[in-house]
């Protein structure tokens, strides 16, 4: 399944416009992929294993061009390639609500733990 170029260029080119002055890093790449899964949310010709991988791409792509640190580099396409797909499959399924998250519950339990309720 081949990417569509326009796609491609057209993501990059949001993504350094998200990512601004900053640069991308082990600790803001996580937030980077889910500003990029709400804008491939806009792209109707794409499917959801090709949104998937286009900005799966266009992260490796804007590492490899930006990221100066090899070492740095490394690590973060390591969470590219070993995380991140699995956290856009899981993000997808809990916006189908084909998964829930008790988050009330869960800080209600944590609370009373604690003595704060």
């Amino acid at each position: 399944m081949s990417l569509p170029e326009k796609a491609a260029e057209r993501l990059y080119g949001e993504l350094k416009e998200i990512v601004g002055e900053r640069t991308v890093d082990r600790e803001n790449i996580v937030e980077i992929a889910l500003a990029l899964m709400k804008l491939v949310e806009h792209y109707p010709d794409l499917k959801g294993p090709q949104k998937k991988q286009l900005i799966i791409h266009v992260l490796n792509t804007f590492i490899a061009d930006t990221v100066a640190d090899p070492t740095e580099a490394e690590l973060i396409e390591g969470i590219v390639k070993f995380t991140l797909p699995a956290l856009i499959d899981t993000v997808v399924s809990i916006d189908k609500k084909e998964v829930q998250v008790k988050v009330r519950k869960g800080i209600r339990k944590l609370l009373s733990c604690c003595g704060c309720d």
